[in-house]
């Protein structure tokens, strides 16, 4: 195998720390991408699912369904297409694809057959894993879902996103005394604090697990006359776009 050029090195180590940035990589569990593989498990009727990021010699499985491994070595990885040709895979029989038919998965447990995966891109255009579906029956892949989980991985990337701006602002609120905070008010009138700084929460003595799931707590710490004027001001700067 030839070396890789300057120019595929540099665009690799661009990559690379582009996915860093985001420091999923050996991250905890969470429930948004767990629910997500559960999603596209539901929704294609397979019972092998996983959202994997690619680092330098791995893919590292943040949410997965029916598989025991945590990580595979890259040159092992179903995916590894993937990221060379940045376009979504589908193999009705994985035992007849020249490509898969010599892989652990296929030769022996879960005995793999079918697969269907879709890179994940990030706005920078950078390939950071993919979202992938295997049944243990040959199986052949209509257009239909093929962009169901086109679909599913464009919110793998919404969720990646929010969680790097969400690091972006720990950071930030690290380095500053003052009280920093994302505050949500949905469509339905529910309110939620999907982040507070220390100083926020050292100031209101409330648990930020709580918060991220209602302001509930919040909004009972504020004098009764102040919480109809706190909606309003909320619900204005909403409608008009306008700082709060």
């Amino acid at each position: 195998m030839n070396p890789p050029s300057p120019e595929n090195h540099q665009a690799e180590l661009a990559r690379l720390n582009t996915l860093h940035s985001y420091q999923i990589l050996d991250s905890g569990p969470e429930t948004a991408f767990d629910n997500l593989a559960a999603l596209a498990s539901t929704l294609l009727g397979t019972p092998l699912v996983f959202i994997g990021f690619m680092g330098k010699d791995r893919q590292w499985f943040k949410a997965r369904l029916g598989l025991v491994e945590e990580e595979v070595p890259l040159q092992q990885s179903f995916c590894q297409h993937l990221l060379s040709s940045g376009q979504r895979l589908s193999v009705r029989d994985a035992t007849q694809d020249p490509r898969l038919a010599t892989h652990p998965w296929v030769l022996a447990s879960p005995q793999v057959r079918a697969y269907a995966g879709v890179p994940l891109i990030n706005e920078e255009g950078f390939v950071l894993g993919s979202l992938c579906v295997l049944d243990q029956q040959s199986r052949d892949w209509t257009e239909l879902e093929l962009d169901l989980l086109q679909q599913l991985a464009q919110q793998v990337i919404t969720l990646l996103e929010l969680r790097r701006r969400q690091q972006q602002i720990k950071q930030l609120a690290a380095s500053v005394p003052a009280a920093i905070y994302q505050f949500r008010l949905d469509p339905q009138g529910q309110t939620s604090f999907p982040f507070a700084s220390q100083a926020f929460v050292d100031i209101f003595g409330l648990d930020p697990a709580v918060l991220q799931q209602s302001a509930d707590s919040f909004l009972a710490a504020l004098h009764p006359e102040d919480r109809e004027l706190m909606r309003q001001s909320v619900v204005a700067s909403r409608d008009q776009m306008s700082p709060w």
